[in-house]
């Protein structure tokens, strides 16, 4: 079993599928050959853990014929090509904290910054425990003084909300 992707006349890649292993010939053809006549398109073998074309092609991602690379568009007119993953990269390095906060890249100010929504936010053991605005938080007990939520309890997920909804 192994992972090909079909791509239009513009290299885009446009399907991924399961197909036969590629050390298999069918009808004594390499199964990339195999594929591109079944499909009428051109066929590329790709590998979930990146050991062939540096990525795992998706649809919409470019295939790079001098790279043989499958390739996500540039996020940031910044960020470079790294040649032997295949990744884009920041010119700084994302921050490295013991606590993981959702950092993005901020092309205007040339820096990482936290998600807005976390700015506020205490971390302990990657998860989102309150925001301190909240009027109703009382640290001391770990609980909202509104509802009497346990605040370790309501916010494994860093999304959910109190239901007073001042979370």
């Amino acid at each position: 079993m192994a992972h090909y992707a079909l791509l239009d006349e513009n290299n885009i890649v446009v399907e991924v599928f399961v197909g036969e292993d590629e050390s298999n010939l069918i009808d004594g053809k390499t199964t990339e050959e195999y594929y591109s006549e079944e499909y009428g398109k051109r066929c590329l073998r790709t590998s979930y853990n990146g050991n062939i074309r540096g990525n795992y092609a998706n649809p919409g991602m470019k295939y790079d014929q001098e790279l043989d690379m499958f390739l996500t568009d540039k996020p940031y007119a910044s960020w470079t090509l790294n040649l032997e993953t295949g990744k884009w990269e920041a010119p700084l390095p994302e921050p490295v904290e013991w606590q993981p906060l959702p950092y993005f890249w901020n092309e205007d100010t040339f820096k990482w910054e936290i998600e807005p929504y976390f700015k506020n936010s205490v971390t302990i053991e990657s998860r989102v425990l309150t925001c301190l605005e909240c009027p109703f938080w009382v640290p001391e007990t770990t609980t909202c003084s509104k509802c009497n939520c346990p605040g370790k309890t309501l916010h494994t997920n860093p999304y959910a909300t109190c239901p007073d909804q001042r979370w």
